[in-house]
């Protein structure tokens, strides 16, 4: 996993927070940062708001269907 460390401030307006990232995650594999990167899903699958308002999630379906197929099941 990676992490960031973050310094957390407030504004006069107490409800005003903002952090500030104090250190980040280095990829040595693709020798960049990994904050403000997107991460593209190996299995792209599009949970649409009724389905998941009805308890539905076709993004875990597909990571189960993936996992199963993986094992021989």
């Amino acid at each position: 996993g990676t992490a960031t460390s973050v310094w957390w401030e407030t504004q006069v307006d107490p409800t005003l927070v903002f952090g500030i990232p104090q250190i980040g995650s280095w990829s040595l594999m693709e020798g960049r940062f990994l904050e403000n990167d997107q991460l593209d899903p190996d299995i792209l699958v599009y949970n649409d708001p009724a389905s998941v308002q009805a308890g539905g999630d076709a993004q875990l379906e597909a990571a189960v269907k993936e996992m199963l197929k993986e094992i021989g099941f």
